[in-house]
C-alpha cells in the first residue's frame, strides 16, 4: 500500500481536485482559502493550513503566484513540497487551451468564484457596478470552467452576466489534467520522503558509530564503500578471530525472512531451523543446539538485519566473556550493515531516477546563466542534458557539458539568452514556442529555475506539426482562391490576342494555357453559371482555348473564405 500524501489546493479549485483524487486512494485533498486582493500567502498561513495533518505524513501544495516565496520548511518545522503553476487554471486544462481562451478576451471563472462573486468583487475593491464594469470592460465574455458531475447555478450566471454586462459561457473540462498534476506531486512527495527516510537512517547509524567509541577499531576495518556481502565477510573474519570459532555463519534477514547463509561451511538443516526459531524469541543471544556456541542477533531499532551462528569455540571456557561482549558487538555489526543497506537502497533509488531521466521523451537540459559586469545575461553554460535532448537537437552531450552556448552554437539569437536569463535571475518560469535559427527547428520550451542563477528546460521538437499546420493553411488558401467546382470562381476567358494577368492560380496552372477548360475539368463545366461566376465576363465559348486567365471569388465564395 502506498503511503498517504496530503495536497493543499485553492478552495476555488478544490472541487475538481477532490473529484480527480477519487481514483488516487493515497492522495488526500485539503482546501486552502485564497484572499482576493492580496498578492501572496504568508508562511504562517501555510503552517496553519497544515495544522490538522499528521506531521509524519508528507504535505504538498499546488498554486500559482499566490504561493509567492513560500519556503520549503514552514515556521513550525514542517516540510512542504511546492508545485507551482504558471496559471491557476492549468490545474484544469493545458496551457495552450488557456492561451487560446485568454487571447480572445475571455475571463475565466471557477464554480467557486460564481458562488461567491459578490464577496470577491468587494474584496478586490470593486464595490459598485460601475467599478466592476470598468474593470472587466476589456473582456469579451465570462467563461466558466465546469468539471464532470457539477454545474453552476443558472440564475447566478445570469445575474453575474447582467451585473458585468458580459455574456457568460460554459465549458466542460475533464479531470485527466487535474489527476496528472496530483499524481506528479504525490510521486514527488513520496520520493522525497523515501530519500529523507534513507538519509535519516544513515544519519542515525552514523550517530551510533560515534557513540560506540569502544568499537571504533573494529569499524575502522570496514570500508564505507563496501557491499553488504563484503561487509558480512569482513565481520565473519573479525568475529572468528574474537571468538576463536572454527565454524561461523551469518544469516542475513530481509523483510523478516532468513536469507541463505554466508560462511566457510554450509549450515545444517537443524541450524537453519534453530535460527528461524530464534528470530521469534526476541533475545539478543541464545545457545546453539550442541551447546558449544551461541546465536547472536544483529538488529536495528526497526528490524532484524541478521543472525550470527557461532559454533565450535576453540576456548569454550571464555563463552560467558563472549556473551558479555555480544550486545556491543551486535550494535557495531548492526551499524555497519544498516549503513551499507541504506547506502545501497539510496544508490538504487538514484539509479531509478537516473533511468527515468534518461528515458524521458522530452529533452531536458540544465544550464548556468552567465552575466556581464552590468548583470545582463550574455551567455549560458551547459551543465547536464539527457539523451532525448541530444536526439531532439542533434547535439552530443560530450560536446555540450561545460561549454557555453556561444561556443557550441555561435548563431544563437540574443532573445533566447535574454529570456532564459530572466528565468534564471527572477525565478519566474516561462513557456514558449519559437524557431531556433542556430538549429533550424521549431521548439516548444518550458523553462524554470531549479537553483539561483540556473535554469532548466524541457523541450519538444514541434517543427513537423508547425510545418504541417502551415501547409494546411496554404492549402486552404489555395482552395479558397483557386478554381472550385460549382460554387467558387470560374476563369475569365480572353481571346488569345488579348493580354491577361494571372493571379492566385495553383501550382501547375501555366500548363493550362492554350487548353480547353472542358479538357482540364470536364466534370465541372456543367456547374458554371453566370450567377455563380458573376465576375467571369467575356467568357469564352466552349471551343475556346486559354491564353491566360484570372479569377476572383463569387459572393458566396467570399463569404466562406
Amino acid at each position: 500500500m502506498r503511503p498517504k500524501v496530503h495536497v493543499l489546493v485553492a478552495a476555488d479549485l478544490a472541487f475538481a481536485a477532490e473529484a480527480a483524487a477519487a481514483t488516487l486512494e493515497h492522495v488526500v485533498i485539503h482546501a486552502y482559502p485564497v484572499h482576493y486582493g492580496r498578492t501572496a500567502a504568508a508562511p504562517a498561513e501555510a503552517a496553519a493550513w497544515c495544522a490538522g495533518i499528521p506531521r509524519d505524513e508528507p504535505v504538498g501544495i499546488i498554486g500559482d503566484s499566490y504561493l509567492g516565496q513560500l519556503p520549503a520548511t514552514l515556521p513550525d518545522g514542517r516540510r512542504l513540497t511546492i508545485y507551482r503553476l504558471n496559471h491557476p487554471f492549468e490545474l484544469l486544462t493545458d496551457a495552450h487551451q488557456l492561451d487560446a481562451w485568454l487571447s480572445t478576451g475571455a475571463y475565466l471563472l471557477t464554480q467557486g468564484w460564481v458562488a461567491n462573486w459578490q464577496r470577491i468583487l468587494a474584496a478586490i475593491g470593486l464595490a459598485t457596478r460601475e467599478d466592476a464594469r470598468l474593470f472587466y470592460g476589456g473582456m469579451t465574455r465570462l467563461l466558466v470552467l465546469e468539471c464532470a458531475g457539477s454545474a453552476s447555478d443558472d440564475a447566478a450566471l445570469a445575474e453575474i452576466g447582467a451585473y458585468l454586462a458580459l455574456p457568460v459561457e460554459r465549458v466542460r473540462v475533464g479531470l485527466d489534467r487535474t489527476r496528472l498534476h496530483l499524481s506528479l506531486l504525490a510521486e514527488r512527495m513520496a520520493n522525497a520522503a523515501e530519500q529523507a527516510g534513507m538519509r535519516q537512517h544513515i544519519a542515525h547509524a552514523d550517530q551510533q558509530v560515534a557513540e560506540l567509541s569502544m568499537a571504533l577499531d573494529l569499524l575502522g576495518q570496514l570500508p564505507s564503500a563496501s557491499t553488504e556481502a563484503e561487509i558480512s565477510g569482513m565481520l565473519l573474519d573479525i568475529l572468528s578471530m574474537l571468538f576463536a570459532a572454527h565454524n561461523l555463519q551469518f544469516f542475513p534477514v530481509k523483510h523478516g525472512r532468513v536469507q541463505p547463509a554466508l560462511g566457510a561451511t554450509p549450515p545444517s538443516a537443524e541450524l537453519v531451523a534453530a535460527v528461524e526459531d530464534f528470530l521469534g524469541a526476541g533475545d539478543i543471544h541464545a545457545d546453539t543446539v550442541g551447546g558449544n556456541g551461541f546465536l547472536l542477533r544483529v538488529a536495528a531499532p526497526s528490524s532484524v538485519l541478521g543472525v550470527f551462528a557461532v559454533n565450535d569455540l576453540a576456548m569454550p571456557h571464555h563463552r560467558q566473556r563472549y556473551l558479555n561482549m555480544a550486545p556491543q558487538l551486535s550494535g557495531v555489526c548492526a551499524i555497519a550493515l544498516e549503513r551499507t543497506r541504506a547506502t545501497a537502497d539510496l544508490q538504487q533509488s538514484e539509479e531509478r531516477y537516473r533511468s527515468l531521466f534518461a528515458a524521458m521523451q522530452e529533452g531536458f537540459a540544465l544550464h548556468e546563466i552567465l552575466c556581464d559586469e552590468a548583470g545582463r545575461p550574455v551567455d549560458y553554460r551547459f551543465i547536464e542534458v539527457n539523451p532525448a535532448f541530444e536526439q531532439i537537437t542533434g547535439l552530443r552531450r560530450a560536446d555540450l557539458l561545460g561549454q557555453t552556448v556561444r561556443t557550441v552554437l555561435p548563431a544563437t539569437e540574443d532573445h533566447w539568452i535574454e529570456r532564459y536569463g530572466e528565468v534564471a535571475l527572477t525565478g519566474k518560469p516561462m513557456q514558449l514556442t519559437s524557431f531556433s535559427q542556430a538549429l533550424g527547428r521549431y521548439y516548444r520550451v518550458h523553462a524554470y529555475c531549479p537553483a539561483p542563477r540556473h535554469f532548466a528546460v524541457l523541450i519538444t521538437d514541434v517543427t513537423d506539426s508547425i510545418r504541417a499546420e502551415e501547409a494546411l493553411a496554404q492549402e486552404r488558401k489555395l482552395r479558397c482562391w483557386g478554381i472550385r467546382t460549382g460554387s467558387c470562381s470560374r476563369p475569365r476567358w480572353r481571346k488569345p490576342s488579348q493580354p491577361m494577368t494571372g493571379r492566385c492560380w495553383p501550382a501547375g496552372s501555366r500548363s493550362w494555357i492554350s487548353k480547353k477548360w472542358s479538357s482540364i475539368q470536364p466534370a465541372s463545366t456543367a456547374g458554371c453559371s453566370p450567377r455563380s461566376c458573376r465576375d467571369a465576363t467575356n467568357r469564352a465559348r466552349s471551343s475556346g482555348c486559354w491564353a491566360s486567365a484570372t479569377t476572383s471569388p463569387s459572393a458566396s465564395a467570399r463569404r466562406r473564405c
